[in-house]
């Protein structure tokens, strides 16, 4: 018989010698935590349901290493690693019909294991703040049509001083 993955601080097992079992006892912090692993499967992912207006659902997968895949209200579906070492740390992968679930958790499992190591930036995630060749042009055309001159003058400054 298989057991599903429990969160070592979310629930804690007791034996009962009254009833003669153990007891699985749901801490309040994390109220559904047991229903929200599955195994991550093609159909799966794609039955699942957009979550309520305003609200994010968040289901683990089964095999491990962190990998979660969050339905938005707009229906978008996106692969993240959550670990806690101290803190939470979330790092998006992508999006799930873009990305196949196996390359996900391969991707999950490389996350996890930097994490571990203690790499916490992940610097091919982020963007540079300075505006590339191709976005100059229309840059300086929106900045030409500002009306307001006081937010002119700081953009232009800042340009200029590198700020």
């Amino acid at each position: 018989m298989t057991y599903p993955r429990f969160y070592s601080a979310s629930i804690s097992i007791k034996y009962n010698d009254f009833i003669g079992g153990f007891i699985y006892m749901v801490s309040p912090k994390y109220p559904q935590v047991k229903d929200k692993i599955y195994n991550f499967t093609k159909k799966f992912l794609d039955e699942l349901p957009i979550s309520a207006p305003g609200k994010r659902d968040y289901c683990k997968d089964y095999k491990g290493s962190g990998l979660e895949i969050i339905v938005t209200d707009k229906g978008n579906k996106s692969f993240e690693v959550t670990k806690k070492n101290g803190r939470i740390i979330r790092v998006t992968i992508g999006q799930y019909p873009n990305i196949s679930i196996e390359n996900a958790r391969k991707e999950a499992l490389h996350i996890s294991s930097q994490i571990a190591q203690g790499i916490k930036k992940f610097k091919e995630k982020s963007r540079d703040r300075f505006l590339q060749a191709d976005e100059l042009p229309k840059f300086f055309k929106a900045l030409n049509g500002e009306i307001n001159e006081t937010a002119k003058g700081y953009i232009l400054i800042s340009l200029l001083t590198g700020a």
